[in-house]
């Protein structure tokens, strides 16, 4: 099978798979469909939704680790079964109790989710990495807003019930999880598997030498060295493929450069110092001598130094750093509010028959944001400069939305309000993606944003038990949102008084050399 087809068959499967599973047209009208299962407003807002912020806290880290140790696929199967077992439990079940279960089953979900986005990186060469990036975040987005639009067309000509929107996504789900158990094993990953077994290079070189009848490792078309693992993984950071594991990101990929079989990643014997620079950095899974071959468990351990090394050494640079707590409070403060909108709406619209457009919300927001990240990246502009203080704008923008839907009585300004809440957020959390990016290596990009996820929902987490828990303060969903506004006034004030001081040091600095070079002219004169 020519490489191309090899490559096109996984990222069919598991685009359509990301897209199949997004079909779930009850969520945009879930808090609605909760109610008519005569659950309150208060259990449902206090007593069930917190479930899911904290199941997902709780399975993040479990599950970042086991999807690379188990190579992708029996995560992304196990994904599909947790929102299976969610949907069932909303069809058969309507107590507290089941449904904080349903909520933990979505959370596992939402965290397997790593697996879904990182199972192409490991089956495709590494000049592929930005459009098989592009192929599946657009599937997801697309199920998402298909899903969204089905739903509001299905609720506002009365074609299905909320129970039946449910039944349909249940449907959705099963279909996608039949469809991932078709997905071709991942060879390798990203930290525990970066070479192949004994088995699997006996079986690449049998394949080799079937296609080709040549001796493995010799391409008659080209005469130079290659081998059938290349189409299938090999180009893989951080293993003795075509790419050192010091590729900056998967989205900064120099496709012309020519790169041949015997290049490796640069790894200095006995170096582990957190002090060198990041070319003399060892990688994971690279340095960890014999012991990683001859002791599986010992193998792992090396691995688990490896990945703390990568970790402190990534942290350790201060851009980074600020970029990623930007990233991390916005991302909290975003869950938050997707979380408990529709508890919002619902005590906005309490008392009037006004029909009901979360599912056209949805979809609009989420159109807009995706266009909003879209175009940005055409933006030619210094965000290393800028960057903070268009987060500290936005951010203070997104404080006045959000206190205003926490006030106003009018739905539609609720609707318009949270539009542009999430466009803007999906603006800056593109450009802090990017700026974080172009910091790290393959490695230390999963590590970084895992982490920076994993600080998001702990801080939601602790929003939630404060704020909305009933074993908290369990405020009314309007007086939530004007805190998350606040919470949004608080980030945007520290990162515009950053930026100005910034900005007010280079006018200063530029001032400065001005009038010495006029001194230079002068004294010249």
């Amino acid at each position: 099978m020519e490489p191309s087809n090899r490559w096109a068959i996984p990222i069919l499967l598991i685009c359509t798979f990301g897209f199949v599973k997004e079909l779930r047209p009850v969520e945009p009208f879930l808090t609605p469909f909760l109610v008519s299962k005569n659950l309150t407003e208060d259990e449902i807002e206090s007593q069930i939704y917190p479930f899911w912020t904290y199941s997902y806290m709780a399975a993040l880290i479990p599950v970042f680790i086991l999807t690379d140790l188990v190579r992708y696929k029996p995560v992304i199967v196990a994904e599909g079964l947790a929102l299976i077992g969610s949907g069932m439990l909303m069809i058969f079940t309507d107590t507290v109790g089941l449904m904080r279960l349903m909520q933990c089953f979505y959370g596992v979900a939402t965290a397997a989710d790593i697996g879904y986005f990182a199972y192409l990186y490991a089956v495709v060469p590494v000049e592929h990495y930005q459009a098989v990036s592009s192929y599946t975040r657009s599937a997801y987005l697309a199920g998402g807003f298909l899903s969204s639009v089905l739903a509001q067309v299905f609720v506002t000509y009365d074609i299905l019930s909320y129970a039946s929107l449910n039944i349909f996504g249940t449907v959705s789900v099963t279909v996608a999880t039949v469809i991932s158990l078709f997905l071709p094993r991942a060879k390798k990953s990203l930290f525990f598997h970066q070479t192949l077994t004994n088995e699997e290079e006996e079986e690449e070189e049998q394949q080799a030498v079937k296609k080709d009848g040549d001796p493995i490792g010799v391409s008659a078309s080209s005469g130079k060295e290659s081998t059938e693992d290349d189409s299938l993984g090999s180009s893989y950071p951080g293993t003795n493929g075509t790419a050192s594991c010091h590729d900056k990101s998967p989205v900064q990929i120099d496709e012309d450069r020519d790169i041949s079989h015997s290049e490796r990643p640069y790894c200095p014997a006995g170096r582990s110092d957190l002090d060198s620079s990041p070319k003399e950095l060892p990688c994971i899974g690279d340095c960890q001598g014999s012991e990683s071959t001859s002791d599986p468990g010992a193998g792992h351990l090396a691995i688990c130094r490896g990945l703390m090394r990568e970790f402190r050494v990534a942290f350790s640079d201060w851009r980074l750093l600020q970029w990623s707590l930007w990233w991390s409070i916005a991302t909290c403060g975003f869950y938050q509010v997707g979380n408990y909108v529709q508890n919002l709406w619902d005590l906005i619209g309490e008392g009037q028959d006004n029909e009901l457009y979360y599912g056209a919300v949805e979809a609009l927001s989420l159109l807009l944001g995706s266009l909003s990240s879209f175009f940005i990246m055409y933006a030619k502009a210094n965000w290393d400069v800028y960057g903070e203080l268009l987060m500290g704008l936005v951010s203070l923008l997104d404080c006045a939305l959000l206190v205003v839907m926490g006030l106003t009585s009018n739905i539609w300004v609720a609707y318009l309000n949270y539009i542009v809440f999430r466009s803007s957020y999906q603006l800056l959390i593109t450009i802090a993606s990017f700026q974080i990016a172009k910091f790290l290596t393959i490695e230390r990009y999963a590590l970084v944003f895992g982490w920076n996820t994993f600080i998001a929902l702990v801080l939601q987490s602790i929003l939630t038990l404060v704020v909305v828990d009933s074993h908290g303060l369990n405020l009314p969903a309007d007086t939530q949102f004007v805190i998350y506004g606040s919470y949004f006034g608080v980030l945007g004030g520290a990162f515009l008084v950053k930026a100005s001081v910034i900005l007010y040091k280079m006018c200063r600095q530029r001032r400065t050399t001005q009038e010495q070079g006029h001194s230079v002219n002068d004294s010249n004169i």
